[in-house]
């Protein structure tokens, strides 16, 4: 079932083996107002490739009203409870562009999972739709075109998260992207001017995380698996599950070739 989604089963149980990490690590929110988004998004790729691999970092934006630069929002965590070498370790981050406000701290990891105080009730309201796309690195064209996604007109959020680092083969599971840096998502937003912005960017794309995903069909089954993987899983329905008896999420046609 490791990455092939609800195709194969459905669990019933699960073991986790707990990961040790420091008593508190770094955590810093830096709010930044480029005035070339597509040249900052190429440099803060880049500056967040280099960095120590206890660093972890997504980015958050939204389109910004006409006339306006976007506003982009980091969300950074250094796994380290020593104050100068989380200092050390972020001080790349902000040389893309100097951040108009910031926030480091000392925390807890488990804080970084907490719910805040009365949210722990959530009220989903209309049909959420989102997209993505994996990508090994942040290259002038990739920032490019994302920039101008941010320009459609149109209300959405679009993240770009760490990604790779686990250090697992290709093949070992039905997730394929291992040596792709980063994940990129756009959240919400449903108009022809997104959408055509979006098919843009997808030749780009060296795969999907289906995760943030709401498209459909066999086109997105094929950005999902590299060919070789689509055929393993086609070969297992077959086996196990003939009739496609486990269907939702993204359904592979055991009929298919």
């Amino acid at each position: 079932m490791r990455g092939a989604g609800s195709n194969f089963g459905v669990a019933v149980a699960f073991e986790f083996d707990a990961h040790p990490v420091s008593e508190r690590v770094g955590f810093a929110m830096l709010a930044y107002v480029p005035d070339d988004l597509a040249r900052f998004l190429h440099e803060w790729g880049a500056a967040l490739e280099s960095a120590h691999p206890s660093v972890s970092g997504s980015l958050m934006m939204s389109p910004a009203p006409a006339g306006y630069p976007a506003a982009v929002q980091a969300l950074i965590m250094v796994d380290s409870a020593d104050p100068d070498t989380v200092v050390e370790r972020l001080t790349p981050l902000a040389g893309p562009a100097p951040p108009a406000g910031q926030s480091v701290r000392l925390t807890p990891y488990s804080a970084l999972l907490a719910v805040p105080p009365g949210e722990e009730v959530q009220h989903g309201h209309g049909r959420p739709v989102a997209h993505s796309g994996l990508v090994r690195h942040l290259t002038p064209e990739v920032a490019a075109r994302l920039a101008d996604l941010m320009a459609a007109r149109d209300r959405f959020i679009l993240t770009i998260r760490s990604a790779g680092g686990a250090g697992v083969p290709a093949d070992a599971t039905a997730y394929a992207w291992r040596e792709a840096n980063f994940l990129v998502a756009t959240l919400g937003g449903a108009s022809r001017d997104l959408a055509v912005r979006w098919e843009r960017l997808l030749p780009l794309f060296d795969g999907a995380y289906l995760s943030f995903e709401t498209g459909t069909g066999p086109e997105v089954l094929a950005r999902a698996f590299p060919p070789g993987h689509l055929r393993r899983l086609r070969e297992l329905k077959r086996r196990w599950d003939p009739t496609g008896l486990f269907r939702d999420n993204f359904p592979i046609d055991p009929a298919g070739s």
